[in-house]
């Protein structure tokens, strides 16, 4: 991999995607696309959160995106039911799919790294 090589985050700009364009960053990777699902789902002061760390990554010279889920009330609408134990698709459909679509028409031949953040110790399943 090369400092050039087209890096494409996923972020939800929480601590663990700011630490991981921290990470790219110190490192010296110049070609990178942020990329934050809006779920439309979040706490009133997060916008302003979201729009300061897109300033943030911008400032580095990264590029920032921000794609759109169909949100959680169509999901609801769309399962029947709240995502609940045993049936936690919220995370699949409202960030996962859009995030592989918006590669899909970006990164049509599958050049592009992609990285994801996430702490070991954020659950036995994902440390294992």
């Amino acid at each position: 991999m090369t400092l050039d090589q087209h890096i494409v985050v996923s972020v939800s700009w929480g601590n663990d995607s700011i630490a991981l364009v921290e990470f790219l960053h110190g490192r010296g990777f110049r070609n990178v696309t942020c990329v934050y699902c809006n779920t439309g789902w979040a706490t009133a002061w997060w916008p302003a959160r979201v729009a300061a760390m897109e300033a943030w990554a911008q400032s580095l010279g990264y590029r920032t995106v921000e794609i759109m889920s169909i949100g959680m009330e169509q999901l609801v609408v769309d399962h029947r039911g709240w995502p609940r134990n045993g049936m936690q698709f919220c995370t699949e459909d409202l960030k996962i799919a859009p995030f592989i679509a918006w590669l899909a028409e970006h990164d049509p031949g599958f050049e592009a790294i992609v990285c994801v953040g996430l702490r070991r110790a954020e659950s036995e399943a994902r440390r294992n």
